[in-house]
Parts: structure tokens; C-alpha cells; sequence
């Protein structure tokens, strides 16, 4: 038989629950729920042994496909509108559901199982007509009314649908359905019928934060994704908002003291918690448990209230670590829980989050946490989170120093004392404990720190000051950045390289006296030795070779006088010294590196940043006689660190030296320039028409060093008492003897003078001379002829005086196993064999050899190989 439709049919509010659609419908037809039910195709409750046939207690939780057709068929109201009307239309969302018992899952998404809040004037209203919103856990408010929705009958004290509404009598909307208790007994038909609107609750301003917390939960739980607030560039699902919204809010329901929600919760809302608060279980049906709040659904609208409030307040915001710092309000002290916080206890603080929401929680605990843990989890980082990959980190110990970067160290010394000489290799393993699960003893064994103990307690140091929330951030932002830029210079290869011939002695000999300074003993050698070798490698100097290694604190007091003595012309000549190093062992990189400081912008930062030092007072002050490093600090107003670094990258220009001083070093020339610059030799010679002898009795310099110094500055000299020469512009010279390549005696029959003349002139003006050796200079030519007619890899080395002879000497080096074995058999001096390689190197913009090693003998490169054939060729 076909089912019959009703007789009269009864529309269903706007968003209104299904049972309280069949009761009104009930009501409407005069009739008890025992008779309507069967006429909508559903089967009425009687027993608790009904569960097993798969009737529910409460109709509104779910319907199956064929409930909904059969009540469709009944009503004329579509199945998929029905289905709206349960909470299926949340489910997955706002709740979950058990679909095969059809309950609803208490301890998930706050989901009330039974009971609802309601709002006395919406029943009021409506003739008592209940929205299925009112059944979630998270609604306690009416928008539309302003006011706190009211958890209990105004008589009975009982939360209304908790028990289901008897299925024998007539429904009576608006009207508690809740049985009453008869001699101690709960009645199975005496109900308390007494009014709903009669009940009590607190009312919100249009402003209140309650009421907005409520609309904006509303909007969440009508949309699919959420875009705004700490979501913003990281949509999530509404399911997952909501559980970050619970795991917000049991932080909240949970915090130490009610002043800890100051300035989150009203005052007036914070009140009617306290009193919630206080309610012990027994005293009231809403009575919150003592432990484990928000476990499950807070039963009061206004405890529900003050935790959703608080905890929108924190997802509304649009940066994880100012949501952090909002949430932070609500946790303990950290005297308290210090020490007993874990990411992986933090991890249990509500489960199916978002990683969202995981970021804000250890940025909110970070404070809490150790400073290794912190790094790890990047917790001063915009997006704290999970350690990466090791290879991520391990890809980014190749380009950490041992010795952390000298200007990002100064930048982020902290106020604890701590010598550079410590930090730096401390700030190094801390950089690679960022995203990574490494502990020091991985790291000392990257960097090549042998003692990872003082790591350990330089980091705990660093944690204690009260700017380590820079240091750390620093760290975060500069790891980032390695890792997705990678640097230019590989310190892990630099590490493994063999530094035991680094700047020979014969090599820093050639260089103090090219600058005019006495070499020292074999004391001054190893200074420099190690002032290059930590620039090259990035390692402290105590793990130098032995011959040159410096770890006691005389030696550290030597090598920082050393750096405050360089100067510009000595750096200059070690910078070339380093380059030449790291190209015999085929490294093209710059000799140091610093990360960008742009990296640091927006932090105040604890040490001193070295580029305001005005580096000309500085080079004024340390040049003084009494000069220390300490009187020039204090003088400059910064820290003797800060001295030292800006010194060793500008250093300052030497002291003019007195006459005796240069006499002593052999340093006449250079002092003369000093004291005759151009322009008074000029006026001197020209302008006085002083004679050389006159100039050089007046300075009490040599006529040579005087003779010499005029052909230097290409001022035209004439003997004492003789005639004036010939004028002859040094440009025009140097343009037909050298560009042109005439001959003397060509030039000489053109301006009208002896061939010898001409010749005494040209070493006058500084002409460079091409070799004798023949009418014309035949063997200058001859070489540059067959410059001309050599193959091309000839041609570019077959230049300058010796040509020849460098590559002779490289072909008898190509068969031997190191250059000191070639220098020995060819009777050189090895450094003077290496400096013939090197440049032809330079002038062929290559390597030549390989250079030999304790594992391996010297060996040709491709491009020596090229060389050596078309030599052999030409032989």
C-alpha cells in the first residue's frame, strides 16, 4: 500500500531542527509523536532495546536515505532539505558523527550529544519553534537577540532535550519536556511544562566581543575554507579551523587564573565565569568538572563564551607570532612549567590541527622551551615548525665557517661577557641546530670544533641573556637564507685543505720589504701566516699546522698587534697571497664572505654594528705613539672587538718615517716621495731652478734616490751648471719607443740629438727600455716576432724579458713530482720557479699543475698539457 501524505502540512522554519519540526507538526495536528512518526514512515522509540533496530533517540542527529524519502513522500518537503534540517549538514565540520549508531561524537569538535541551549525570546517569538544551530557546542549566543543563549529551565533546573520528548502526549512547544522526579523517582510521564521564555540570560551590547565571536563563528562554520586571520596565504578547511579553534579554547578554559584573560574576555563576562567556576558538580546541571576543561563541550553558554571569545581573538589575527603572544597570555608561568615543556608534549594539545595553529603553539611556548629546541623548531621564525630533512642541513654545513662570521658575531654579541673568540664558534653550531635534529656532537664534527662542551655551555650562556629572542631570530632568518641561497664560499672544502705551505717565508719577506718594513724575526712570519689562514679557512687559529698555530694568550695578544700594524699596502699584498693559495688548488672563490646584513632589518640587535666607526679618526688615533687598541676604543666609544674588526679590513696607512728610519730599512726612495711630492719637486726644479745636488743637500737625501725620484715624477733634469736639454714630452716617447716600437736611433735623428743623449733621457723620464743585445734591439724584437708567428697559446706567454726561460724551466718542471723536486734539479730557489708558474698562469688564465699533495705527485692540467706539446713542437 502507498502511503498516505498529511492532511495538513506544516512548513519548517528557516534553518530549523528536525524534531522540533515533528512536534510542531505534532501540535498542529493534535496528535502525540507515537502517532505521527508511524505516518511519516519512522518508527517511534519505545525501549532502549529498540537501539538494536536502529531507532533513534533523537531524530535530528541523522537520517537515512530511506527515512528521508519516506518523510518526503509524507510532507511534500524534499529529502535533501530534511537532510539539512539534522546535523548531518555539520557533519565533518562543526561535528562528527558515528554514522552507524547515528551519535554524535562527544569529544570531537565539541559535539553535544544531547541538550541544547536555547534563546528565551527566539522561542518567544516563534511560538517555540527550535533552530538546529542551537544544538551545536559552539553556539552560545543569539545574534539576533544580543543575549547569552540560557542552558537550564527557569523551574526545573534541567537543560531542555536532554531526555527525548514522550512520544504518548501532544507536544507542547515553547514548554520544558524535562520529567519530573516523583519520590525520589524520575516520571515517565509527569513533565515540567513550565515556559522556557521565562528563563534568564545575560544580554550583550551590539559591540561586545562576545557577540562578535559569535558572528564570526557563525561565518566559519557557513564557509568551506577559511582565508583570513592567521590563515591568511595558508587556507584551511573549516573541520580544521574549528579544531584549532577547540585547541585555542581549552587553552583559555584551562589558563592558571582568570587574570590571564584580562583584556581578551569583557570584565562583566569574565564575572558570571567566576561564579560558573565555582560551582562544584551537583550544585547544577552545568556545573563545569574540575579537571580536564573543554575535554568535551563546556555545558554553559557562558564558559563556552569566554573560552570561544579568547580563542577567536587569537585565530583572528594575522601573524603566528602575534597570535602567539596572544595565546601565550594564557598559559602558565614560566617559573612553573620551565624545563618540563616539550614540542612533543605541545603536540598533544588537541588533535587533527592545522600546522597553523601548531606554529602559533610553539611560538607561544618557545620562552619555555631549551635553546637548542628553539632553534630546532624555528620557533622565532614567522612560521615555526617540524625540524626539515638532514640533508637540508647537512647541505648547509658546507657553508658555516668554524669561526661564525666576524661582523655578524660583533652585531649579535650579547652583554654577558662573552669573548668573540668563544662565541663565534658556539653562534656556528647554533646555526646548524635551526630546522635540524643535530646535537653537538654532530655539529662539532661538521664544523671541525673539537670542544663541543664549551659549545654547550657558550649556547646556555647566550639563552640566559635577555636578547637572545634577537640572537635566536637572527639565527632562524640567516639559516633560511642559506639554505635557499647558496653561499660562495664552500667552508667545509676550505677545512680539508692543506695550509702547511701557506705564505713561505721567503714570500712575506718580499712583501715587508716591498713595503717598507722590516720582516722580522720568525715570530712576525707566523703572525701573519695565521692572520691569513684563519681569513682563508674560517677556522681559529689554535687549529692551524703547527709551525704557524697560536693558542696561548701571549701569542693572541702578538696577532692582534699584528692586525693593529697591518697596513693597506701589506693587506694588499696578502689578499693576492690568499688568491694565489686558492687558485693552486683550483678554488675560484673571493677569500672572505659576509651574509647580508640586510638579513637583520627590523631587529634591535644586542653587540655593535662596526660600519659607523668613522675609520679616518680611527686610523688618526692608532697611529699616535702612545696608541693602544683600549685608549682607541674608549676614545672612539665602542668595544676593543670592534676596533680590531675594522682595522683588519681597513687598515691604517703607515706613520711617515723619519730619515733615520728609512735609512735603517732601506726604505730612501719612498720616504723621499713622502717628503718631495710632485708638485714642490717641481717648484723646486723649475721654479727655483735649484740643481738636484741643492735639492738633495736640503732634504739631506742622496743625489741618487734625488735623480731617481725626478725620472720617476717625468720632470725633465739637466746637469749642474750645463745646458738646458732638449724639451721631450714622456708621452710622445713612450708612444714612439714602446707602442711604435722605433728605435732610438730613428727618434734621436728626428728631434736632432745623439742617439746616446736620447738614451740618457729616455732612463730620465722612466721610459721602459727593451733589452740590448743587438743593432736596434734585435732580441726584443725577435721575441716579439715570434710572439707573432708562435701558435696562439705561445703567443700570449712569449712576453717581457725571460720568456724563453719560463718556459723552459716549465718543461723541465712537468717531469718532476713537486715543484721543490723541479726547483732542486734546475738550481732554483722554489719559490722563484712557483712565481715563473704562476705567471704563466696569469697570462693564460689557467692552471697549469696540479699542485702535488701527501696522497698524490704534481700532475699536468689539460691546459699545461696544451702547453707543454706546442713547446716541444716549436723545440
Amino acid at each position: 500500500m502507498s502511503r498516505r501524505t498529511l492532511p495538513i502540512r506544516l512548513a519548517p522554519l528557516p534553518g530549523e531542527a528536525l524534531d522540533s519540526w515533528f512536534e510542531a507538526t505534532a501540535y498542529r495536528l493534535r496528535m502525540p509523536l507515537t502517532h505521527l512518526l508511524p505516518q511519516l514512515g519512522l518508527s517511534p522509540r519505545r525501549s532502549r532495546s529498540n537501539r538494536t533496530a536502529d531507532i533513534p533517540t533523537h531524530w535530528t542527529v541523522l537520517l537515512r536515505p530511506a527515512e528521508a524519502d519516506a518523510v518526503a513522500a509524507a510532507t511534500g518537503i524534499a529529502p535533501d532539505r530534511l537532510a539539512a534540517m539534522t546535523l548531518e549538514r555539520y557533519n565533518h565540520r562543526a561535528v562528527e558523527i558515528d554514522t552507524a549508531t547515528r551519535r554524535v561524537m562527544r569529544q570531537v569538535l565539541w559535539g553535544r550529544a544531547r541538550g541544547s541551549r536555547f534563546c528565551p525570546d527566539c522561542l518567544r517569538d516563534n511560538g517555540g519553534r527550535w533552530p538546529l544551530s542551537w544544538r551545536l557546542g559552539w553556539t552560545f549566543a543569539c545574534t539576533t537577540h544580543q543575549r547569552l543563549l540560557a542552558d537550564l529551565c527557569p523551574h526545573c533546573g534541567h537543560i531542555p532535550r536532554q531526555s527525548s520528548h514522550p512520544v504518548h502526549v501532544i507536544p507542547q512547544q515553547g514548554l520544558c519536556a524535562a520529567p519530573l522526579a516523583t519520590n525520589g523517582k524520575r516520571s515517565t510521564s509527569a513533565r515540567c511544562h513550565a515556559p522556557l521564555t521565562a528563563a534568564e540570560s545575560w544580554h550583550l551590547g551590539p559591540d561586545h566581543p562576545a557577540l562578535l565571536g559569535q558572528l564570526a563563528l557563525d561565518e566559519i562554520i557557513a564557509s568551506v575554507t577559511i582565508r583570513s586571520g592567521i590563515y591568511t596565504g595558508r587556507p584551511q578547511p573549516v573541520r580544521t579551523v574549528l579544531a584549532d579553534m577547540h585547541s585555542v579554547a581549552v587553552r583559555a578554559l584551562n589558563a592558571p587564573s582568570l587574570s590571564n584573560l584580562v583584556g581578551f574576555v569583557p570584565a562583566d563576562l569574565l564575572d558570571a565565569y567566576e561564579g560558573a567556576r565555582a560551582l562544584k558538580p551537583g550544585q547544577s546541571a552545568i556545573a563545569d568538572p574540575p579537571k580536564r576543561l573543554g575535554f568535551t563541550t563546556p555545558p554553559s553558554a557562558i564558559t563556552t563564551a569566554v573560552s570561544l571569545t579568547a580563542a577567536v581573538r587569537v585565530l583572528a589575527t594575522n601573524d603566528v607570532q602575534e597570535a602567539a603572544e596572544t595565546l601565550r597570555q594564557f598559559l602558565p608561568a614560566v617559573r612553573k612549567y620551565h624545563g618540563q615543556l616539550s614540542p612533543t608534549k605541545i603536540d598533544r594539545w588537541g588533535h587533527a590541527c592545522s600546522p597553523v595553529i601548531k606554529s602559533v603553539r610553539l611560538a607561544a611556548v618557545g620562552p619555555l622551551l631549551r635553546p637548542t629546541d628553539q632553534l630546532r623548531y624555528r620557533v622565532a621564525s614567522s612560521f615555526p615548525g617540524q625540524p626539515t630533512s638532514t640533508d637540508c642541513v647537512t647541505e648547509r654545513h658546507r657553508f658555516v665557517p668554524t669561526m661564525f662570521w666576524p661582523t655578524w658575531s660583533l652585531l649579535l654579541q650579547p652583554g654577558t661577557g662573552l669573548l668573540p673568540r668563544v662565541m663565534r664558534p658556539a653562534l656556528s653550531a647554533a646555526l646548524l641546530f635551526v630546522g635540524s635534529r643535530l646535537d653537538y656532537a654532530d655539529a662539532a664534527r661538521l664544523l671541525a670544533d673539537r670542544d663541543r662542551s664549551n659549545t654547550r655551555h657558550i649556547i646556555q650562556q647566550m639563552f640566559s641573556d635577555p636578547q637572545w629572542r634577537t640572537i635566536s631570530t637572527a639565527l632562524v632568518r640567516l639559516a633560511d637564507h642559506l639554505d635557499a641561497h647558496l653561499a660562495p664560499i664552500d667552508y667545509r672544502r676550505r677545512r680539508k685543505l692543506d695550509y702547511t705551505d701557506l705564505l713561505p717565508r721567503e714570500v712575506w719577506d718580499t712583501i715587508s720589504r716591498n713595503a717598507g718594513m722590516l720582516p722580522g724575526r720568525q715570530v712576525r712570519s707566523k703572525l701573519a701566516r695565521a692572520f691569513l689562514f684563519e681569513r682563508l679557512s674560517g677556522m681559529p687559529t689554535d687549529l692551524a699546522p703547527t709551525r704557524f698555530r697560536i693558542n696561548t694568550a701571549r701569542e693572541r695578544s702578538l696577532l692582534a698587534g699584528f692586525i693593529a700594524d697591518l697596513t693597506p699596502d701589506v693587506a694588499t699584498e696578502l689578499e693576492a697571497v690568499a688568491q694565489d693559495f686558492l687558485r693552486a688548488h683550483g678554488i675560484a672563490e673571493p677569500t672572505t664572505w659576509q651574509p647580508p646584513k640586510n638579513l637583520l632589518i627590523g631587529l634591535v640587535l644586542p653587540g655593535t654594528d662596526p660600519d659607523p666607526v668613522e675609520v679616518t679618526r680611527l686610523h688618526q688615533l692608532v697611529r699616535r705613539p702612545d696608541a693602544s687598541i683600549g685608549r682607541v676604543a674608549q676614545a672612539l666609544g665602542t668595544t676593543i672587538e670592534i676596533v680590531r674588526h675594522v682595522l683588519s679590513e681597513h687598515p691604517a696607512p703607515p706613520l711617515p718615517k723619519t730619515l733615520a728610519q728609512a735609512r735603517a730599512t732601506g726604505d730612501m726612495h719612498r720616504w723621499a716621495r713622502t717628503v718631495l711630492p710632485k708638485e714642490e719637486f717641481a717648484r723646486l726644479f723649475h721654479d727655483q731652478q735649484l740643481s738636484l745636488r741643492k735639492i738633495a743637500d736640503q732634504h739631506g737625501i742622496g743625489l741618487k734616490v734625488i735623480t731617481a725620484l725626478g725620472r720617476e715624477y717625468g720632470i725633465v733634469t739637466r746637469r749642474s751648471g750645463g745646458p738646458n736639454p732638449t724639451p721631450i714630452d714622456r708621452e710622445w716617447l713612450h708612444d714612439q719607443y714602446v707602442v711604435q716600437q722605433r728605435t732610438l736611433g730613428q727618434i734621436a735623428a728626428e728631434l736632432g740629438m745623439s742617439d746616446t743623449n736620447l738614451l740618457r733621457r729616455a732612463h730620465q723620464l722612466g721610459i721602459p727600455m727593451r733589452p740590448g743585445g743587438g743593432p736596434s734591439h734585435a732580441a726584443a724584437l725577435s721575441v716579439r716576432a715570434q710572439a707573432m708567428a708562435a701558435p696562439p697559446i705561445l703567443g700570449k706567454v712569449l712576453t717581457g724579458t725571460g720568456a724563453r726561460e719560463r718556459l723552459r724551466r716549465f718543461a723541465a718542471a712537468a717531469d718532476h713530482r713537486s715543484m721543490q723536486a723541479a726547483a732542486r734539479e734546475l738550481g732554483l730557489a722554489p719559490s722563484t720557479l712557483v712565481l715563473q708558474i704562476n705567471r704563466l698562469e696569469r697570462e693564460l688564465g689557467g692552471l697549469l699543475f696540479h699542485r702535488a699533495n701527501r696522497k698524490r705527485p704534481m700532475a699536468l692540467t689539460l691546459l699545461g698539457e696544451r702547453l707543454l706539446s706546442a713547446i716541444r713542437r716549436q723545440q
